[in-house]
């Protein structure tokens, strides 16, 4: 196994831990000693919001919605991550497709780290790490 191989394999491995934590925390209970997160999650229950083609939803189900996206986007990052490691010889489409996926990973990186918190910043900042490395290593 080459070194581009085990670097995207790593990759993987941190952008799936993110994606599971991730899918886990979005449909985990309130713990009960949790009294205003549990309030403020029956406002976010209770606000309707007007949206195009009149259709109305909680805030709760636009944040519920926007989690499932980010796990999924997580996920099928990972995978990609994954699929490219198998990759022999990177081509230039190929390097692209992977400068693309570690850019986003570094743009997650960024935004966990000023909303949300460090794990997550950390495990997808050192995916895109390892799949900015893998695109700029050399074939030996």
């Amino acid at each position: 196994m080459n070194q581009k191989s085990i670097f995207l394999k790593i990759a993987f491995a941190l952008v799936l831990f993110t994606c599971l934590g991730h899918t886990i925390g979005t449909f985990m209970k309130i713990p009960p000693e949790q009294v205003a997160v549990a309030n403020a999650q029956m406002v976010l229950e209770n606000t309707m919001v007007p949206l195009p083609m009149g259709v109305h939803k909680s805030f709760a189900d636009i944040f519920l919605g926007n989690n499932i996206s980010v796990s999924v986007y997580l996920f099928i990052t990972g995978i990609i991550f994954l699929v490219i490691s198998g990759v022999k010889q990177f081509d230039p489409i190929v390097k692209k497709l992977l400068l693309i996926n570690s850019f986003g990973m570094a743009m997650l990186s960024v935004i966990s780290i000023l909303y949300f918190f460090p794990l997550p910043a950390i495990c997808t900042g050192l995916a895109a790490v390892f799949g900015f490395a893998s695109a700029f290593l050399t074939e030996k």
